[in-house]
C-alpha cells in the first residue's frame, strides 16, 4: 500500500449520502492527469501527497502516516479540501516552468 493510499484510507469519512467526503486517491489521480499534459504524469504519488501537505504547512518529510492521521485527522479533513486547487495550480506552474526551460518529462528530475 502506498503512502497516499494509507493516508486516504485512514482519513476516510462518508457524507450523509454514503459518498466519500474527500477522496484523496482521486485528488492525486486528477493532479497527475493534469501534470501528464506537461510530461510529469508519472511522478511518484507520494510527491503529490507531500505537495498537498506542504500547502497545509505540514512536515513533508514525515513518514509515519498513521501517526499523522491519528493526531491530525480532523484538521486534515477540514483543511485539505481548501488547498487542493492551490496545490494543483502550483504544481501546474512548476511543470510549465520546467517545460519552458527545456525539461519535458519527469525522467530529467532528480528526486
Amino acid at each position: 500500500m502506498s503512502a497516499d493510499q494509507m493516508v486516504s484510507a485512514l482519513m476516510y469519512q462518508e457524507e450523509s449520502g454514503g459518498r466519500a467526503a474527500l477522496n484523496l486517491d482521486k485528488v492525486i489521480d486528477d493532479l497527475l492527469a493534469l501534470l501528464d499534459g506537461y510530461g510529469f504524469g508519472r511522478i511518484d504519488r507520494t510527491i503529490v501527497l507531500r505537495a498537498l501537505l506542504a500547502c497545509l504547512g505540514e512536515d513533508i518529510y514525515r513518514t509515519d502516516w498513521t501517526k499523522l492521521t491519528d493526531t491530525k485527522r480532523g484538521q486534515l479533513q477540514n483543511r485539505l479540501p481548501k488547498v487542493i486547487k492551490p496545490t494543483m495550480a502550483a504544481m501546474e506552474r512548476a511543470a510549465e516552468f520546467l517545460n519552458h526551460i527545456g525539461v519535458y518529462n519527469d525522467r530529467l528530475i532528480p528526486y
